[in-house]
């Protein structure tokens, strides 16, 4: 698997840091961020050789593309201001560079080739399998004790997860066509699927949906119309049968069983109508002067509070001194929840 046709020295260092840097991806952060200066000083080297270096900042912050890449770093900065946490939110810094690192050096240089480019993510998604193999072999009794977030441990397991969707959508995208390479890929994807459903990571799901969509609306194009009604038919009852599951997720997790006492439950949530009649005109209007609200004019609707209750609805979402986030909790209570509701 060929990566770089170029007999370039400095194209040949651009391309081994790339490489790199998807390699370690999910195994080194430490690794990834030496890639990355790497392909930086390589990038400087560079422009100072062919007396250039001026005319690649100006191509790199130039075009409209780096813009809208480097914009990202540019909101999270922009919020500092407002940060309640300056730490924390400095030290998100160091996780955002990459965005400015790649933002700045590949708009300047030339593009890749598709061989290249098919070596590249290749690398990438290759070593996103391997990963998981080496997580299984060190972390394999994690998965007995339900503890599935420590089944990642080089990086983790959202942004393996993430990595693993994308593994399997370029081993798809590049379909091999000798049959031993095909058989590798077919394998990949299925170990990728399996070790996903391990992972028990959400996030997983709206991904993988998102790239189904994606293939189908490339097939629909290419295909017939037999292929086209075919793929139609197979959206519309994916989005019906994620409709209905979700739908058993929302009705559980707003309904209380009155014969059950509320300690009994993890979290839930609860609406309720105020009226005047309930309340009396002076009590609602009361409430309403304590809110700041105005009554009901003359021939508009009559007054009435939704009020909406939630186990979250507290100031204290995040309990730094116990080491406890209520909100972290409450999506592991959501993952037990559609876990609970998947076929065995």
């Amino acid at each position: 698997m060929g990566i770089s046709d170029a007999g370039d020295r400095h194209r040949q260092v651009h391309i081994g840091a790339l490489a790199m840097a998807l390699a370690m991806l999910p195994w080194s952060e430490f690794l990834l961020s030496l890639s990355q200066i790497i392909m930086v000083a390589n990038w400087l080297w560079e422009g100072v050789a062919r007396r250039d270096l001026g005319g690649r900042f100006k191509r790199s912050f130039g075009r409209a593309e780096s813009a809208v890449f480097i914009s990202f770093l540019g909101l999270h900065a922009l919020g500092l201001l407002w940060t309640t946490d300056l730490a924390w939110g400095l030290d998100l810094n160091r996780i955002l560079l990459p965005v400015l690192v790649f933002g700045g050096v590949l708009p300047s240089v030339p593009r890749l080739s598709a061989r290249e480019l098919k070596g590249l993510l290749l690398t990438g998604a290759w070593s996103a399998t391997a990963s998981t193999l080496a997580s299984l072999a060190l972390r394999h009794q994690v998965l007995a004790e339900g503890l599935y977030r420590d089944l990642s441990p080089f990086i983790s397991h959202i942004r393996l997860a993430l990595m693993l969707c994308f593994s399997i959508a370029v081993f798809v995208y590049y379909w091999p066509r000798q049959a031993g390479l095909r058989i590798a890929h077919v394998l990949a994807v299925l170990w990728c699927l399996w070790f996903l459903d391990q992972l028990r990571t959400l996030i997983a799901l709206p991904v993988l949906a998102a790239l189904a969509l994606f293939a189908l609306w490339r097939l629909g194009r290419h295909a017939g119309l037999a292929w086209r009604l075919g793929a139609l038919l197979l959206l519309l009852g994916a989005t019906g049968a994620a409709s209905l599951f979700l739908w058993s997720v929302y009705s559980d997790y707003v309904r209380v069983d009155p014969r059950a006492p509320l300690q009994d439950r993890s979290f839930f949530g609860s609406a309720t109508t105020l009226r005047p009649q309930a309340l009396g005109e002076a009590g609602m209007r009361r409430i309403l002067d304590s809110l700041g609200l105005d009554p009901a004019t003359e021939g508009d609707a009559e007054d009435h509070l939704v009020i909406l209750r939630h186990t979250l609805m507290n100031p204290w979402l995040i309990d730094r001194h116990n080491g406890i986030s209520y909100i972290a909790l409450y999506f592991r209570h959501l993952e037990q929840r559609i876990d609970a509701l998947r076929p065995a």
